[in-house]
């Protein structure tokens, strides 16, 4: 049977992932075959998913350690580590095949799960397995299941070129297989003209040219109406909105109150004959400026404090600027000519 093909593969738009989180190894089994221990993950947190329309979920049940169970042309390995799925929904059964190169300045988790026999460990694959590499992928006769193979060989330091060449589990060869690909894999790399894609390197160097990025390779992300990305930025625009609105309610009912009592304290001040400042100062402080003068610096600042307030507690989301300058006119000029004039209309009908 030849070996696997990389540039010969037919392309799949299956969407693969693997999640090898920190998980248990337990009752570790070691032989001149082949080493094996249970690999359980949990099942509310699938180790692997396989997505062609409808995504279907797979817990971790059991791992190996073999020798070379596969001929990858262009692929040099001494060994693998294969992990043993079961499906949620069905009956199916996966195996999941990580390509392995005896490296003696290597370490990894793996190593860890070959150096221990005599008690449990837990190990996360995670650091060790690239996620993004092309992914072989066929159908087993033997036992009818289906077998993934990750192309990217991972490094350890223990020697597993003992191991079994062969093994019971599934076929080791296939007629047909297709291969998953990731389309960002070397995007923007063109060799004598042609883009380049991930099957396309064999150890040479390429010529790399220069690709208008600006105008055709940049793709754009559309997002739908009802997603949760733009149902959370609805949901803190109103409540920013909506905090804005009640501050600014609290803001106009304590500057309408306060504006005609300051407006009276000044009148007070105005007319006091202080001996308590020279000539010169009383002067200037209390007749050379006006009421008006006056009402409209303390009520500036006092409405300047209020707007920054409501700045301030509406930040989740930034407000039109056009939104602060008319509250901020509001506060500081609008209510209180209301309230000053209010309240003496009130004081003239009193009087009549």
């Amino acid at each position: 049977m030849p070996p696997f093909d990389l540039n010969k593969a037919k392309k799949t738009k299956t969407e693969i992932t693997f999640n090898y989180y920190e998980l248990p190894v337990r009752d570790v089994q070691k032989s001149k075959d082949f080493v094996s221990a249970n690999y359980v993950g949990m099942v509310n947190e699938p180790n692997l998913i396989i997505t062609k329309g409808i995504p279907q979920n797979y817990q971790a049940m059991r791992a190996y350690i073999f020798g070379k169970l596969h001929d990858i042309k262009g692929i040099v390995h001494d060994g693998e580590l294969v992990i043993e799925h079961r499906s949620l929904t069905s009956s199916e059964k996966i195996f999941v095949c990580f390509l392995l190169r005896t490296k003696k300045t290597a370490n990894s988790e793996i190593d860890t799960f070959l150096s221990n026999s005599d008690y449990d460990i837990n190990i996360e694959l995670n650091m060790d397995i690239d996620k993004t590499a092309p992914v072989i992928i066929y159908k087993s006769v033997l036992h009818d299941c289906t077998v993934v193979i990750n192309t990217a060989v991972i490094q350890i330091k223990t020697d597993i070129s003992a191991y079994s060449l062969d093994t019971d589990l599934f076929d080791v060869t296939a007629d047909k297989y297709n291969l998953i690909v990731y389309d960002n894999t070397f995007e923007g790399f063109v060799a004598g003209g042609q883009e380049i894609t991930n099957t396309d390197i064999n150890g040479d160097l390429l010529e790399c040219d220069m690709i208008n990025v600006a105008t055709d390779m940049v793709e754009t992300y559309n997002i739908p109406i009802n997603s949760e990305i733009l149902g959370a930025k609805e949901t803190a625009q109103n409540l920013s909105t909506g905090i804005i609105v009640v501050f600014s309610i609290f803001a106009s009912v304590f500057i309408f109150l306060i504006s005609n009592p300051i407006y009276n304290y000044i009148k007070t001040i105005r007319s006091l004959n202080s001996y308590f400042l020279p000539v010169d100062i009383r002067y200037n402080l209390l007749n050379g400026i006006g009421i008006q003068t006056w009402f409209s610096v303390i009520l500036f600042t006092i409405g300047s404090i209020c707007v920054f307030i409501i700045a301030v507690s509406g930040a989740a989301v930034p407000q039109p600027a056009l939104l602060t300058v008319a509250l901020y006119l509001a506060i500081v000029i609008v209510i209180p000519i209301i309230s000053v004039n209010f309240h003496e209309m009130l004081a003239r009908d009193g009087g009549e």
